[in-house]
């Protein structure tokens, strides 16, 4: 990681989402645009810096509310990536998501991977921590997502080569989270 503290970037978030001044927290203040478009237009914000593409990188964030649906996401974006967008949401990018409402593993606006069954509820909500991690090695990228220091399910493989930013999506009003890139002790560590 760069020697500069990894915060949220303002220049990179969308109008909806309030940010605090320490650049940790996010806060979705509701849908803007035209009403035909508000049911589908999140608010994303993308970290000032990409994640370095070698070795392994990881970070989380606490859901401080799920405001009124939870739909929020984390996951890692290009910087192509429209901030309208859930992570995951991008068809014209590579962008990878898990989604809380309905524990999915979203990339290129298509589920791949869904966290549920009898032992494990994949969704996630208030006082959750869930992170958000990419190990690089000779053939490429692996991402992976964790839920409360467990990791879950398969990590996506065979991601490209390229910059990749810690990103949070929120479609969910009055919906809050709070950012730790390892300035505080994490719940888990990246393998």
């Amino acid at each position: 990681m760069p020697k500069a503290r990894q915060v949220w970037s303002k220049e990179n978030c969308r109008g909806n989402l309030d940010l605090s001044s320490d650049g940790l927290q996010a806060l979705y203040r509701g849908p803007v645009g035209h009403p035909d478009e508000q049911a589908k237009m999140a608010g994303s914000v993308r970290a000032v810096f990409p994640f370095p593409a070698k070795g392994c990188w990881y970070f989380e964030i606490k859901v401080i509310n799920p405001g009124d649906t939870g739909i929020i996401g984390i996951g890692l974006m290009e910087k192509e990536s429209r901030l309208s967008d859930m992570p995951g949401w991008g068809i014209f990018t590579d962008d990878y998501g898990y989604h809380a409402d309905d524990a999915s593993i979203v990339t290129h606006a298509t589920p791949i991977w869904t966290v549920n069954d009898q032992e494990f509820d994949g969704r996630f909500g208030k006082d959750d921590i869930v992170g958000c991690g990419i190990h690089w090695d000779l053939n490429g990228g692996s991402i992976f997502f964790t839920k409360n220091g467990t990791l879950i399910a398969a990590p996506v493989h065979s991601v490209a080569r390229r910059e990749l930013f810690p990103s949070v999506g929120i479609l969910s009003t009055k919906g809050e989270i709070r950012a730790n890139f390892g300035t505080v002790r994490l719940s888990s560590s990246p393998r």
